[in-house]
Parts: structure tokens; C-alpha cells; sequence
């Protein structure tokens, strides 16, 4: 194919427009200034947002024995505000994390490659480490005030696509806040949840476990209306949820994990020793699950071994899979019909 002279200077017309739209400067931070400004609230997580701050001691102190360790503190997101102040989108427990370690409120405890630390408030440790922490480098993305969220979101998106040098996705997207995802976040904490479905200590801290949860009441009251990119519907659904029945919803999710506990043996894991659950894997089991009592609250299945490790359900659940939308109707429903037959 011969490109035109007249295609030449569109495409580079369209190249300026989309361009001059995107507009975000990369910045490098000291750990430091980035906490001094944090605490002056001049880099800021919003309250709705704070309340959501779920790591774990184990989960700080795993970050903190990197950040000693020399391992890279991942890219954070900003958004500059009208006030002149910015928005944490992505890092806020990250921020958290060291300000509370470098205010002396955290003490080391559980590290595996320092264990000589454990004990040790930041305060405790010498000059020398205390300023190696302090003076360490954060490259920040900070997006321009006049950048709209879906923009900020489509830089976000690519700069963590899997072809870019970024490795550390959004913790979340910067507009998943509000009375639903509170509601959301409280199912994450629910314990047989956390039994069922294990989740690797990085993809805790890149809120897999909110994702999973989205995924399971999207999909099970809007998958067959699904086409398209899955993470616009997921959007579109957050975006759509105004009005909702949280003790409903609860109740259904709690009834789901129940019937799961008693009759797949690993949980949603594939096996017992499994460190993480497919999203794949989990939409199915989980909305097949529910769609099943939906139909037959007494629901008794018959022994599902033999189908969960089918050569159907394993190609049905293939992690590249996990986009096409009729493929993801596939496997729901494969699920949900296997639970309801009858001998």
C-alpha cells in the first residue's frame, strides 16, 4: 500500500490533535519531599478514598523491606487539582506506607530477608539507612488539570499495557469511588472470600481481590448484555450503579461463597496448593455458582470433580480467553448448567 501525501499530512494533523490532549509531565521525587508534601496535604488522597486503605502489616512491611532492599518504588499517578495541589490516583498506599514508617508509628516485623531489622521503628535504624530511604527516587506521572478522567485513565491503561517497560498496574482507577465500591470493598474483606480465593501478595496490592468482586455482581446481572472491551463494560457498570441493595447483593454473595466452600473442594483454586485464582476461573465458578441458586436456592449438584477438570472447562477458562465476550458467556454458563443437572 502507497500512503498518499494528503494520508502523510492527516495522520500528522491527528497526530497533533490527540497529542496536545494527553497532557502529562513525568516527574522524579524524592521519598522525602514526597512525604513532606503529603503531610502538608499538598499530595492528597481524597477520605473516600482513604478509607479504603487495606494493607496489611504484612503487606507494609513487605514494601518497606524492599524500598531498604533497593528494589524501585513503583511509578506512582498524580493529578494536578484547580487548588493548585494533587490528587494521588495510583501509590496512595504506597504513600501511606512510608509516611507511616517515617513518622516512627510503624515497627519492622516479619522480614524475611532483614530479619535483623524486626523490632526497628524508622527512628531505630542509623543515619546512614535513615537518609538512603529518604533521598531514594519515585518517577511520578502527573496528569494536567485540564486532562479529563477518561484521558487520565487511557494513560494510566497504556503505560501499564503488558508492552510497555511499566510492570505495576493502578492500585484503582481513579474515578472507583462512592457508596458502591465502599460496598464492594467490604465484600472483599469477608473471610471465607479471602479462604476461597487466594490471591499473590502483588496482585493484593493492585486491588485484584475489588476486581474479582466488580467482576462477580457485573457479570451476574448484566453478562449476557456484555460486548465489547470487558474493562469499558466493567466502567460502565461502576459508572451505572447509583441505586443498589447492599444487603441483597451481601446476602447473595455470602450464599455463593457458602455453596462453593461445601462443594469444590479447593475453593475456586484448581488445586491446593494454587498461589492465585485465573479471573477466568473465578467468573465462572463464581457467577455459575449464583446464576445456579438463583434458579434452586437447595441446590444439590452432582459430584462436580469430573467437569472442573474437563478438557472443555479448562479451554473455556484459558486465561487469553478472558476478553472475548462470548467465550466468558461460555463458561458461565457452563458452569451454571453443570450445577443444575440432575441424574
Amino acid at each position: 500500500m502507497e500512503i498518499t501525501l494528503k494520508q502523510q499530512e492527516q495522520a500528522s494533523i491527528e497526530l497533533g490533535r490527540v497529542r496536545s490532549k494527553l497532557s502529562y509531565d513525568l516527574r522524579n521525587y524524592a521519598v522525602d519531599y514526597l512525604v513532606d508534601l503529603f503531610q502538608r496535604n499538598i499530595f492528597y488522597v481524597p477520605d473516600e478514598r482513604r478509607r479504603n486503605y487495606s494493607w496489611s502489616a504484612a503487606d507494609k512491611n513487605l514494601f518497606i523491606e524492599s524500598v531498604f532492599l533497593g528494589i524501585p518504588i513503583a511509578q506512582m499517578f498524580f493529578a494536578d487539582s484547580k487548588d493548585g495541589r494533587s490528587e494521588i490516583i495510583d501509590g496512595a498506599q504506597r504513600m501511606l506506607a512510608l509516611e507511616e514508617f517515617i513518622a516512627g508509628d510503624f515497627r519492622l516485623s516479619g522480614l524475611k530477608l532483614l530479619p535483623g531489622l524486626n523490632g526497628f521503628t524508622f527512628w531505630d535504624i542509623s543515619d546512614f539507612f535513615r537518609n538512603k530511604i529518604l533521598h531514594r527516587g519515585v518517577q511520578v506521572v502527573v496528569f494536567s488539570d485540564k486532562t479529563t478522567l477518561e484521558q487520565r485513565k487511557e494513560i494510566v491503561s497504556r503505560l501499564n499495557a503488558p508492552g510497555s517497560d511499566q510492570s505495576n498496574a493502578p492500585e484503582l482507577p481513579a474515578d472507583y469511588s462512592g457508596q458502591f465500591m465502599d460496598f464492594l470493598q467490604e465484600c472483599c474483606r469477608v473471610h471465607l472470600f479471602k479462604q476461597l480465593c487466594p490471591v499473590s501478595e502483588l496482585m493484593e496490592q493492585r486491588s485484584e481481590r475489588l476486581k474479582l468482586v466488580l467482576r462477580f455482581f457485573a457479570f451476574l446481572n448484566h453478562y449476557q448484555d456484555l460486548e465489547g472491551n470487558v474493562d469499558e463494560f466493567l466502567d460502565g457498570c461502576v459508572k451505572n450503579t447509583v441505586e443498589f441493595e447492599p444487603e441483597r447483593m451481601k446476602k447473595e454473595f455470602t450464599a455463593m461463597l457458602k455453596f462453593v466452600e461445601h462443594y469444590f473442594r479447593y475453593g475456586f483454586a484448581r488445586n491446593r496448593t494454587a498461589a492465585f485464582v485465573p479471573r477466568t476461573r473465578f467468573d465462572a465458578l463464581a457467577v455459575g455458582a449464583a446464576l445456579a441458586l438463583r434458579e434452586k436456592p437447595r441446590l444439590l449438584p452432582l459430584p462436580v470433580d469430573d467437569w472442573l477438570g474437563s478438557a472443555e472447562f479448562l479451554e473455556l477458562t484459558k486465561t487469553h480467553a478472558c476478553d472475548t465476550a462470548a467465550r466468558m458467556r461460555g463458561r458461565i454458563n457452563f458452569v451454571r448448567d453443570k450445577l443444575l443437572e440432575q441424574p
